[in-house]
């Protein structure tokens, strides 16, 4: 039977390796890798690790290559089909400071000849473009958010980027050919049957990749546990359908037995 594998991390030195039938956790298993694998590294004067792994049917994880950079956003073009970091055209992209705020520009999503950076302290989602050959990028324009949403992490779907802001709990899209024009409704994150002493951050945003056993497409939108009391079901992942436009409907929440969960990736196999 084909099923549906989410990688997650937190700041452990380990992978949880969620194994799902349709829309229940079957299985959950671990990889050792290295400290503290996240998205961002918990002290500003620590050094992180970008890595490559190579996975297998059989779940286990394979390092290929790592470098380590230090602040804002590395540009780091590939080589050998994307398993190893060409370090001679790396380029480092700095962006203009917001006012009375911080920076922190949380993701890259390169779509088509652009590179969208959700910036989580500044409230808005650059758009980079490309202006010559490899790692040769400058910075055009960008999508502003509400101040305070905290937009961390993008999909692309047809003209529609979709945006988790991680303050407000909220996915939120936009219409890439005219980003000004009125939005469809966000949708919230956190199911409403949580404790209600418990504080939420919305953490990751996948847009499931599709196959014969797997044909329809499904946002994931994950949610973690930051404060009070934890739902003894673990923290959930929200499941849209981002097919019933204008608005993003709410399929379920899958929860997972897992607290604070951050980064995942989902593959169908």
């Amino acid at each position: 039977m084909v099923k549906f594998t989410i990688y997650t991390w937190n700041y452990t030195s380990s992978i949880a390796i969620c194994l799902l039938d349709a829309d229940i956790v079957v299985d959950v298993s671990w990889d050792r890798t290295t400290t503290d694998p996240s998205w961002i590294q918990p002290a500003a004067d620590a050094l992180g690790a970008l890595q490559v792994y190579e996975t297998t049917l059989g779940r286990r994880l394979t390092i290929l290559d790592q470098v380590f950079p230090s602040i804002l956003l590395w540009l780091f073009p590939t080589v050998n089909e994307a398993t190893k970091f060409a370090g001679s055209t790396t380029v480092l992209m700095t962006f203009p400071p917001p006012f009375n705020g911080t920076l922190n520009p949380h993701m890259a999503y390169e779509h088509g000849n652009e590179v969208f950076v959700p910036d989580l302290g500044g409230g808005k989602v650059w758009r980079i473009g490309r202006t010559g050959g490899p790692g040769d990028f400058s910075i055009h324009r960008f999508i502003p958010q509400p101040l305070g949403t905290g937009p961390r992490h993008t999909a692309i779907f047809d003209d529609t980027i979709y945006l988790l802001q991680e303050t407000a709990n909220l996915t939120a899209q936009t219409f890439l050919p005219n980003p000004t024009a009125p939005s469809p409704p966000n949708a919230t994150t956190v199911s409403d049957d949580v404790p209600a002493d418990g504080t939420y951050a919305a953490a990751e945003l996948l847009l499931s990749p599709t196959s014969l056993e797997y044909p329809h497409l499904y946002l994931y939108a994950s949610n973690r546990n930051i404060g009070g009391t934890p739902d003894p079901r673990g923290d959930s992942i929200a499941i849209f359908d981002p097919l019933t436009k204008p608005e993003l409907t709410l399929v379920k929440q899958a929860f997972t037995c897992l607290i604070e969960i951050r980064g995942s990736l989902g593959l169908a196999r």
